[in-house]
């Protein structure tokens, strides 16, 4: 990764959230975002400027992606693998000459995810998404002009509307709302609504997260999707 994508990164609350912080879990800091923040500084210097403790933690950090390349999971672009590679300035999906699509359970993972939005994987023409509603969370109406969408309902008891007619979902059940549908999915139990939707084509930011539907209304207008893929 250039100082630039590493500094972009070190910043994302993923890059935050991985890597080791101690016994207890409690250090502010994880070992991997300080070496990301290391290694920004020391991408950003001449040669004539760097000394011998420079050189070590590069070694260090040879060592590291040497290391943990070699345990890479079924699923790399949202795991916590990759983004503890990213914090030491690798990303080992970038540059690899092919791609990898996406394979893993998704009723596992759309089960257990606690995040309001969280986008797992994002196409030229398609986009992955695991959304988790607490009791009483919606959406919010919204028409999407440009693009279909499709749902399916994992856990949970809700309704999705289109065009005014409510639709009543929970387990099992699948919806799709064309383009140009006004439409939203509320939470109408007492449990949270956990489904996956697709996009098509994309709507949000790849590998975006948003914990809460606050958090989702706050960065949606500087979240959409910008035409960049997971791969």
């Amino acid at each position: 990764m250039s100082a630039s994508e590493l500094e972009d990164w070190l910043n994302t609350r993923e890059s935050l959230a991985a890597g080791w912080k101690g016994a207890d879990g409690k250090a502010r800091e994880s070992i991997g975002h300080a070496s990301g923040r290391r290694i920004v500084e020391i991408l950003g210097r001449r040669n004539d400027q760097l000394d011998e403790s420079d050189y070590v933690h590069m070694r260090k950090v040879v060592g590291y992606v040497h290391r943990h390349s070699a345990q890479r999971p079924a699923n790399i672009y949202t795991s916590r693998w990759r983004y503890s590679l990213m914090n030491w300035g690798h990303d080992p999906v970038k540059g690899e000459g092919m791609v990898n699509g996406y394979c893993d359970n998704i009723e596992k993972r759309t089960l257990e995810n606690e995040d309001f939005r969280r986008v797992l994987y994002t196409g030229h023409h398609l986009q992955l998404v695991a959304m988790t509603l607490q009791p009483g969370d919606e959406i919010g109406e919204e028409v999407h002009d440009d693009r279909d969408q499709f749902f399916r309902i994992e856990e949970g008891e809700g309704a999705i509307d289109i065009d005014g007619v409510a639709n009543a979902v929970q387990d099992d059940f699948a919806v799709i709302v064309p383009a140009g549908a006004s439409h939203n999915v509320r939470n109408t139990g007492k449990a949270p609504l956990r489904l996956y939707t697709i996009y098509a084509p994309p709507e949000h930011l790849d590998g975006i997260v948003q914990s809460t539907k606050a958090e989702a209304d706050r960065r949606h207008s500087h979240e959409e999707w910008d035409g960049k893929t997971t791969e």
